[in-house]
């Protein structure tokens, strides 16, 4: 007697919920009736039912995902939410739980593999392509990430970081007048773009033209006084342009924020006040230690 209310309990939320899906008491009595009676692996399978249907469908995912902590053996979260994304891959909120069911840094080459998979049978997803640029930008392929954001860009070229990231591939190749002209239409399109100024400051730097290097930075400091990496910069330009008050200036901006980076330059300033030339190691160290990426 008890099972066939028990039955009948279940068919009842359930059929509230199929009537509703964002009916949360619903849901709520369809699990703790379902918990109760050991029937999780059931509750499971309706959940995801109902998420193939309504793929942003906020109360089945929760649910789903508490089952899951007490019935691991009863689905595989990151294979079903590649299932649920391969199903709606125009879908945001199927990305997100994507993100949720797997740590990324260790499943990177997996999750970069479905990424490739998406953009090879939906050639115009805005997300996978540009979840790929990210990916190819940290491994620092820059060719790879040249394609993807040219890709990203016939989606939607009004999309300023994208542009960005294309310049920061350019610029790594040393295709520095592709690399401005990326940038400066990345600004065009949000002008408030802190990377934008402060990298497209780098590629005039790395060129010698400090003047238009100073004023990039100086733009970027406009927009967040508080960065410290445009007063690194900014300080290295004039220790090269022989400006060591202003370089020294400079480096009382750094040392809130960034004390050991500020040492080091302090140094800097130090030998170049001596008449001894600003080390190209140090260069080196600092541009590691600040680049900014979009």
């Amino acid at each position: 007697m008890q099972g066939r209310f028990v039955n009948w309990a279940i068919a009842h939320h359930q059929r509230a919920i199929l009537r509703n899906p964002d009916q949360p008491k619903a849901w709520s009595k369809l699990y703790s009736t379902s918990a109760e009676h050991s029937r999780e692996p059931e509750f499971i399978a309706f959940c995801q039912d109902v998420i193939r249907n309504h793929p942003a469908n906020h109360h089945a995912w929760t649910f789903l995902q508490l089952a899951a902590k007490t019935r691991p053996e009863s689905v595989n979260l990151p294979e079903f939410t590649k299932e649920i994304v391969r199903l709606h891959p125009a879908n945001g909120r199927t990305w997100d739980y994507l993100d949720l069911a797997y740590d990324k840094a260790s499943a990177e080459t997996e999750l970069k593999e479905f990424y490739r998979e998406i953009t090879k049978l939906h050639s115009s997803n805005i997300t996978a392509w540009t979840r790929l640029s990210h990916i190819h930008k940290r491994e620092g392929k820059y060719a790879e990430l040249v394609t993807d954001c040219l890709e990203v860009l016939k989606i939607n070229p009004e999309d300023p970081h994208a542009w960005c990231s294309l310049g920061d591939a350019y610029a790594a190749q040393r295709k520095f007048n592709r690399a401005t002209s990326a940038y400066e239409k990345a600004i065009e399109i949000k002008p408030g773009l802190l990377s934008a100024w402060n990298n497209l400051g780098n590629v005039y730097h790395t060129q010698g033209k400090f003047e238009q290097a100073i004023e990039a930075y100086q733009k970027a400091i406009e927009l967040d006084p508080h960065d410290a990496s445009p007063w690194v910069w900014l300080c290295l330009t004039y220790l090269e342009t022989g400006q060591h008050p202003k370089a020294q200036e400079a480096v009382k901006k750094v040392q809130k924020h960034l004390p050991i980076v500020a040492n080091m330059l302090s140094e800097e300033v130090a030998r170049a006040s001596s008449e001894r030339p600003v080390s190209s190691v140090g260069q080196a160290s600092f541009k590691i230690l600040t680049r900014v990426s979009p």
